[in-house]
């Protein structure tokens, strides 16, 4: 056992450590584990490349198995979900005349004013019962009620 290599191991694993603990991503976590197992392994070895071959081996390893699951336990940032689709399948009465090729149409549900464009594109008067279809950005996709 060389107290160099163990020494230099555990410096590399005590600054890994630190960089993560600063850093508010996961940037260096993966070679903890590979300076750890590196570190151990200089107890019973004086060979660096054995050590070193042993940092660079679980260091991936730990990359590979761990990624996908930290991945899942942190939410993207694009994924931020609303309570919008909620508005499908529910009625709602037009405002504004919609109308698809003026760029016109509103629609009253639920208590607020939604911009809206028809399902068919044909115009659907003021004061008309429409159910939403589907949401494409903030616009409502709308058709009429059908009388029953």
């Amino acid at each position: 056992m060389e107290l160099f290599g163990v020494s230099i191991w555990l410096f590399i694993l005590i600054l890994f450590l630190v960089v993560e603990a600063v850093s508010s991503a996961l940037v260096s976590i993966w070679f903890c584990f590979g300076a750890l197992a590196a570190w151990i392994c200089s107890i019973f070895t004086d060979s660096i490349g054995i050590q070193i071959t042993i940092f660079f081996i679980v260091s991936i390893l730990a990359l590979i198995f761990t990624r996908p699951i930290i991945k899942k336990l942190i939410k993207s940032k694009g994924e931020t979900r609303t309570n919008c689709s909620l508005l499908i399948g529910e009625s709602g009465v037009v405002t504004e005349e919609i109308d698809n090729i003026r760029g016109l149409g509103a629609i009253k549900i639920k208590g607020n004013v939604w911009s809206a464009i028809s399902l068919n594109d044909e115009k659907i008067t003021k004061d008309t019962i429409v159910i939403v279809e589907r949401i494409e950005g903030v616009k409502l996709i709308v058709r009429k009620k059908e009388e029953e």
